[in-house]
C-alpha cells in the first residue's frame, strides 16, 4: 500500500512545479517561429530556463539529502531573482543599472558560497529578497497600470508576496529559535510566488497576442490607420456621446490625385510609401480625439467630433498644403503628391452612412473642378478653397 505523508505531497509538489515550467518553456519555444514582439520573452525564457534546473536540484537534494546539494543554499534563490528583475525591469543591455544590478547580486551570490551554517546562507538571501523583490514588485505593478495588463499584476502579487513574507520569516527565526519553521514559510512563499509569476507571465502573453490580433484585424496593416470595421467598432463609441451632446460630427474624406498614375509609373512599392506617408499626415495634422481610417485603395476618411466649420476648414486646407507641398522622398526620385478633399458635417441624430455618401459625394465634386481642392456642404460655406 502507498504510504502518504508529507514528503510525498513535497515530492508531488515538485514534480508540478517542472512540469509547469517545461510548459512555460514549452509555450516561449513555440512563439519563436511567429511574429511575437514582447520585448521580455527571451529574458523570461532564461528566468524559466534556470527555473527548471534549480527545481530539479532542488528535488534531488530533497530526495537524496545533503550529499547530493549541487550548490550551496540559496544560490538558486539570488541568481532567480536576479533574472527575473531583470526581465521585468528590461534594462538596456550595457546600462548602468543592469551592472549596477549585476554587480550587487554577484557579490551577495560569492559572499552565500562561503557561509557555512544555514542561517547565514538565510539571512543572506531575506536581505537580498528585501532588497530586489521590492523593485520587482514596483516594476510589475507599473507596467500593469500603464499597459492595462493583468499578467503583469500578477507578477507584481507575487513578488508583494515574497516582501510581506520575508520579515516573517526573520521574526519567527529570532523569536523561537526554529529555523526548520522559517525555511517552511519560505519554501510554501517562494513556490507560491514562482506559480503566481509564472501565470501571469502567461497572462500577459495572451493578453498581449489577443490585442496584437485585435489591432490586426481592426487597423490597415499598411498605413496603421483604421480600417472600416475598424472605423466601424469605433463610431459604436463615438456616435451615442456625439448624439447625447448634441455637438457635430465633421467628415472629410480625402482622395489621392491619380494614384493610379503613381502605381503604374514608379511601383507599387512607391504606391504603398505615398499611402503611409499620406495616413502620418493625416494623423499629424488631427487630435487623438479625431480618427483616421483608410476606406479604399487610395481613400481616407477624418472624422473630427466636436468642432466648429471653420476650424475644419482649417485643418482640411493645412492637409491639403502639406501633401501639395512636400513631395514624397524616393530612391533617386521625388515624387509631386496631391489629393482631393469632400467635407460635411451633421448633428443631432446621426445615420454615418448618408453623411459619408454626402462627403464622398463632395470629394469627387472637387476632382472634377481641378483636384488638389476642397469642396464641402453649400450649408456651410458659399463656393469651394483650393
Amino acid at each position: 500500500m502507498l504510504e502518504i505523508n508529507l514528503h510525498t505531497f513535497i515530492y508531488a509538489l515538485h514534480l508540478a512545479l517542472i512540469l509547469l515550467t517545461s510548459g512555460i518553456l514549452l509555450v516561449i519555444f513555440s512563439l519563436q517561429n511567429h511574429d511575437f514582439t514582447v520585448a521580455s520573452t527571451r529574458l523570461f525564457k532564461l528566468f524559466f530556463i534556470f527555473s527548471i534546473i534549480a527545481w530539479i536540484l532542488f528535488a534531488v537534494k530533497d530526495i537524496y539529502g545533503q550529499k547530493y546539494e549541487l550548490v550551496p543554499p540559496g544560490s538558486g534563490y539570488i541568481i532567480s531573482g536576479f533574472l527575473l528583475l531583470i526581465a521585468v525591469k528590461q534594462y538596456p543591455l550595457g546600462s548602468k543599472k543592469l551592472w549596477a544590478v549585476t554587480t550587487f547580486s554577484c557579490i551577495v551570490l560569492l559572499l552565500n558560497t562561503l557561509y557555512y551554517q544555514l542561517l547565514q546562507h538565510f539571512i543572506t538571501i531575506s536581505i537580498y529578497a528585501l532588497i530586489i523583490y521590492p523593485m520587482i514588485f514596483l516594476a510589475s505593478f507599473r507596467r500593469a497600470l500603464e499597459l492595462k495588463n493583468i499578467g503583469n499584476g500578477l507578477i507584481a502579487v507575487g513578488a508583494l508576496l515574497i516582501v510581506v513574507s520575508t520579515p516573517t520569516q526573520l521574526y519567527i527565526d529570532y523569536t523561537t529559535g526554529s529555523l526548520l519553521a522559517a525555511y517552511s514559510i519560505a519554501f510554501v512563499t517562494t513556490t507560491s510566488s514562482y506559480v503566481l509569476v509564472s501565470i501571469g507571465f502567461l497572462t500577459s502573453l495572451l493578453i498581449h497576442e489577443h490585442r496584437q490580433l485585435l489591432t490586426q484585424a481592426l487597423n490597415d496593416p499598411l498605413t496603421g490607420v483604421l480600417n472600416r470595421r475598424g472605423l466601424s467598432d469605433a463610431l459604436k463609441t463615438l456616435l451615442p456621446i456625439i448624439e447625447a451632446k448634441q455637438k457635430p460630427l465633421n467628415v472629410i474624406v480625402v482622395d489621392i490625385d491619380h494614384f493610379k498614375r503613381i502605381n503604374d509609373k514608379h511601383g507599387h512599392r512607391a504606391g504603398d510609401q505615398v499611402l503611409t506617408e499620406i495616413a502620418g499626415k493625416l494623423k499629424r495634422f488631427t487630435r487623438a480625439s479625431d480618427l483616421v481610417a483608410r476606406i479604399g485603395g487610395e481613400e481616407f476618411v477624418i472624422l473630427l467630433p466636436e468642432l466648429d466649420t471653420t476650424d475644419v476648414h482649417m485643418i482640411a486646407n493645412r492637409i491639403r498644403q502639406e501633401i501639395a507641398d512636400a513631395p514624397v522622398i524616393l530612391p533617386n526620385r521625388q515624387v509631386k503628391v496631391t489629393a482631393s478633399f469632400g467635407i460635411t458635417f451633421a448633428s443631432g441624430r446621426i445615420d454615418f452612412d448618408t453623411l459619408l455618401n454626402n462627403a464622398d459625394r463632395l470629394m469627387y465634386q472637387a476632382k472634377h473642378e481641378g483636384r488638389n481642392c476642397i469642396c464641402f456642404d453649400k450649408k456651410l460655406f458659399e463656393s469651394p478653397v483650393t
